[in-house]
């Protein structure tokens, strides 16, 4: 079993244009998603509405965070296919950017009023 985990350079290669096209791919589906909200959410606001800057800046900095891990997987896999080797760093980096932004995301829905819910109740 000690070679279980050891994948060959052409495994990982191929690893590695997955986490490209998957990273590209995440990045310009954000992209179009925010060239079309951000114009409507620039807009002002009616009368009474409870949504202000804070939302807004919310809601960009969670896509932002998409982006940066598009960016991030991207790289890696671009890395991994030019090397054939595994990277490590740029894993961890990855793994390091959704974490801050769900963190970063928990913390400004607490910010915001919205509070941090339990499960939803479910009725039989």
């Amino acid at each position: 079993m000690s070679g279980a985990l050891t994948m060959s350079s052409r495994q990982v290669r191929l690893r590695g244009w997955v986490l490209l096209g998957t990273g590209l791919f995440l990045v310009a589906f954000i992209g179009v998603v925010l060239w079309f909200i951000v114009p409507l959410m620039l807009r002002p606001l009616p009368e009474g509405s409870d949504d202000g800057p804070a939302m807004t800046l919310f809601v960009l900095a969670l896509l932002g965070g998409l982006i940066a891990a598009g960016l991030a997987a991207a790289v890696t896999g671009a890395l991994q296919v030019r090397t054939g080797r595994r990277n490590r760093r740029g894993a961890l980096a990855l793994l390091a950017i959704i974490a801050f932004s769900m963190a970063a995301a928990w913390i400004a829905v607490g910010l915001l009023g919205g509070g941090v819910r339990g499960p939803v109740p479910v009725s039989l």
